[in-house]
């Protein structure tokens, strides 16, 4: 360095003096890497006592950047993720942070959201009898069981619902577990032609069912892992937000998604089934639409007497929702606000076929004459979509009845 009076001396100080940060053991450095994107987790008091350790192979570089100190909290969660990280970086210090802090959650949850937890589910998708599937069954009501304590472990007391409920949970999932598996055996039983039987025929399924079903079918094939990945994250999913005593449990659901960051070991389990990127960030959106309208669509997909505005009351409550306008991918472009077709179609599938899990498939429901119904909602809004030239009020405008008391 240079004096004042210009002559230059060599000047030594330590990295926590020229960085400006402390040497307490409670204290931790974050800084993110420009070159390869990850950040980095360091101990405030090992840098003032050793420096930064950094490995660099032949022709590598690191950039840091954004450096800023963070206080440990009261149970040491920055001291423990550092232990855990040993040095390795990540995409999120504030997310590796969560993670941990929701591990009480996570780990039960990787027990059903995993990818050979998925293999082992889709082996039991098959019509069977219920009771070929009740060993299956009371295993996942366990596992279940098991999640909803780690929700209890990180939540304060006052705010979890009592205890019982816990059993009414498990039993309500593995309830709609066994519609889930047993659906397409039973599609497909209204697809396949009837046989006679002996000399007197049997009566077919109406054609309207019978389309039904078969749209029901059509996309499974070359991608039933993400389809399947799909269903089992929203439905291991979207119940978790019972045990707090509240009647936005559908949206504390969603919360958690997002905040717990359950689509992570979601992500995961498709990607260890072999499911390429674009295809699992679209599944975890996917659920995340599904957690927004579960709640509603089967109500407004079908009616004691369905009638003209079931469809366009399906549209508007799907558009008055972010997360549904995001997937959507509505956007203004020149004066007008469009919507994109593969999409929407998309949308149209999963509404289907949530809302038959969810009423066509009750105890006291005629699934035959559901599909009869749900086939009508769906050409309606197939119809509608080809009139509106992808645009969203000329798609309300198609769906709007004519008798505004049906809106």
């Amino acid at each position: 360095m240079k004096g004042p009076d210009g002559e230059k001396s060599l000047a030594q100080t330590t990295l926590s003096e020229a960085l400006g940060f402390s040497g307490d053991h409670d204290r931790f450095l974050i800084f993110r890497d420009a070159v390869g994107g990850l950040e980095y987790l360091r101990s405030c008091s090992e840098l003032a006592e050793k420096g930064l350790h950094v490995e660099l192979y032949a022709y590598k570089t690191h950039v840091f950047i954004d450096i800023r100190e963070v206080q440990d909290n009261a149970w040491r969660h920055y001291a423990q993720l550092n232990e855990q990280l040993q040095g390795r970086g990540v995409s999120s210090v504030d997310e590796a942070l969560r993670e941990l802090y929701y591990r009480a959650v996570h780990t039960p949850f990787r027990m059903l959201v995993s990818g050979p937890a998925f293999e082992w589910l889709m082996m039991y998708a098959a019509p069977d009898p219920v009771s070929a599937r009740a060993p299956m069954v009371l295993e996942v009501r366990h596992k279940l069981l098991d999640v909803l304590a780690g929700v209890r472990a990180v939540l304060p007391a006052e705010q979890v619902a009592a205890d019982e409920i816990d059993d009414t949970l498990a039993t309500e999932v593995t309830a709609r577990l066994q519609r889930v598996l047993g659906l397409p055996g039973r599609l497909e039983q209204v697809v396949e032609t009837p046989a006679a039987a002996g000399d007197a025929p049997v009566e077919a399924y109406p054609a309207e069912a019978v389309a039904a079903a078969e749209y029901l079918l059509a996309p499974w094939g070359e991608d039933d892992s993400v389809r399947w990945g799909t269903l089992f994250g929203w439905l291991f999913t979207y119940s978790l937000g019972g045990v707090v005593d509240s009647d936005r449990d559908a949206d504390v659901s969603l919360d958690w998604y997002d905040e717990w960051l359950l689509r992570r070991p979601l992500a995961q389990a498709l990607k260890d089934l072999g499911v390429e990127t674009g295809l699992r960030q679209h599944a975890v959106n996917t659920v995340r639409m599904l957690l927004t309208c579960h709640h509603w669509l089967p109500q407004a997909a079908v009616a004691e007497a369905p009638h003209e505005g079931n469809a366009y009351s399906v549209i508007t409550r799907a558009l008055s929702r972010r997360d549904v306008r995001t997937y959507l991918r509505v956007n203004r472009f020149e004066d007008a606000v469009w919507f994109n077709q593969e999409a929407f179609d998309e949308f149209v599938w999963w509404l289907a076929w949530v809302s038959t899990i969810e009423v066509g498939l009750q105890r006291d429901a005629d699934l035959v004459s559901y599909l009869v119904m749900l086939h009508q909602l769906v050409q309606q809004l197939k119809g509608a979509e080809a009139a509106s030239g992808y645009q969203v009020d000329k798609l309300l405008a198609a769906l709007k009845p004519e008798n505004p008391d049906l809106v």
